[in-house]
């Protein structure tokens, strides 16, 4: 883009930051991000998740919009001649050709999903997911074409932000980006970091990051003032998370199976940690690797947003500590009837899912399918406020010949209602 075709982009963007020309607090002391996840459809999405990120767009009029990953299924049959089912295989071809034509693919998927944002004037980030990378290209290349997008802030110092500095020099590899974030006079406030977090491991389940990944993790909070936190968005949830609920007796009622490490064990959410409006529909699917569980509890890290279990949305508040973690998953689950001692170790941390929006895979009732709202405050930027906001609350009805649902699942586990953040509620049916 050249400067006045950017000039042009940003005077009718519906980010107050695109017009700012960097990511920034409004006068108002507001700044609102729009969380998206698993997607996970083939070269031609869901019109129902095109409607439903236009439409929650416009409602919100986030500063940015971020991807966690599995914006395109890699198993689905359109990329089978590049098919690369797990990293350590074999991809179906390597010819140029076939790679050419996935790229072709990858393309039109991310135009159908991206077209809303760009003809709003939307910034966008996007890290990845296990099964973005199963068509075949890598996340480099993955993130390349995502870049072709205008608005992508993604690898490079962005053309159309050009007041966020750090855009290439905080990067660690495809996806994994810290995002700065300045009040109008220019001073950090708080930040925000992607994270290209989770794969499958060889031996089963899934791996946490890589030790670059890992080490950047580390750093992140030493470059920052020491007043600044970081707020994280990646597409695992954490072994943390199982903080936000509660173990029961496998007869409860929607009590939900734990995962791998958690394998046998029984829960459901905590109401004495969890907003209101969460719902667990799925044992939470972390990595048995805790290391990041490790780096985040060194603090540093306000909390971390995630998506992958496409039948969870909840937030909740959960304790850690290093000692905690390395005891291992028994004491990840706890009883919150710590000692004096521990509790000064401990440390909060935000834990949210957001679940799917995407429309031809796996997840709750067609008209739960979401994206989340996420407002933060200047004057506590730390404790953001939150909302998903849901297909069936627009008032269309979704169709897909391929989505799954469960009919048994249990929606709104805690009392009260939580929050209406959306700048045009009469688009919306129902008032959270």
């Amino acid at each position: 883009m050249n400067e006045t075709q950017v000039e042009s982009w940003r005077k009718q963007s519906l980010s107050v930051s695109a017009r700012l020309g960097a990511l920034s607090f409004h006068r108002s002391g507001k700044f609102r991000v729009l969380h998206i996840s698993d997607i996970q459809d083939g070269a031609k999405p869901s019109k129902s998740t095109a409607t439903l990120i236009a439409t929650a767009v416009d409602a919100a009029r986030p500063d940015i919009v971020i991807f966690t990953g599995n914006i395109i299924a890699g198993y689905s049959p359109e990329f089978s001649a590049t098919f690369c089912r797990r990293p350590w295989l074999e991809a179906s071809s390597t010819n140029e050709d076939d790679l050419e034509h996935t790229r072709e693919l990858v393309t039109a998927a991310y135009s159908s999903v991206l077209t809303p944002l760009v003809e709003r004037g939307i910034p966008f980030a996007m890290t990845f997911g296990n099964h973005d990378v199963q068509c075949g290209l890598d996340a480099d290349e993955l993130e390349r074409l995502a870049m072709q997008f205008t608005g992508c802030l993604n690898g490079q110092v962005s053309a159309v932000l050009p007041e966020q500095p750090w855009l290439e020099r905080f990067a660690c590899g495809a996806g994994t980006l810290a995002l700065p974030i300045r009040d109008t006079d220019g001073h950090l406030v708080f930040n925000l970091a992607l994270a290209h977090v989770g794969d499958y491991a060889a031996q089963g389940g899934y791996i946490g990051p890589s030790d670059e990944v890992l080490q950047w993790l580390r750093e992140l909070p030493q470059v920052l003032p020491n007043h600044v936190q970081t707020m994280l968005f990646q597409h695992l949830p954490l072994a943390t998370f199982y903080q936000a609920l509660q173990e029961v007796d496998a007869s409860t009622a929607y009590a939900v199976e734990g995962y791998r490490t958690f394998e046998g064990r029984y829960f459901v959410l905590d109401d004495a940690r969890t907003e209101p409006s969460s719902y667990l529909g799925e044992g939470i699917s972390c990595a048995d690797d805790m290391r990041e569980d490790m780096v985040l509890a060194q603090g540093g890290y306000a909390g971390v947003f995630a998506g992958h279990d496409h039948r969870n949305g909840f937030v909740a508040q959960a304790r850690v500590s290093a000692r905690a973690l390395t005891a291992g998953a028994d004491s990840i689950v706890g009883d919150g009837n710590s000692d004096e001692e521990s509790l000064n170790e401990q440390r909060e941390l935000l834990c949210a899912i957001t679940p799917t929006c995407g429309f031809d895979t796996y997840g709750p009732t067609l008209a739960k399918r979401a994206v989340r709202l996420i407002e933060f405050d200047i004057r506590h930027p730390f404790n953001p406020r939150t909302q998903l906001l849901e297909f069936g609350d627009i008032g269309q009805r979704a169709k897909s010949s391929q989505a799954y649902t469960f009919g048994i699942e249990r929606v709104d586990t805690t009392p009260g209602r939580g929050w209406n953040l959306v700048y045009k509620s009469g688009l919306f049916r129902k008032k959270h």
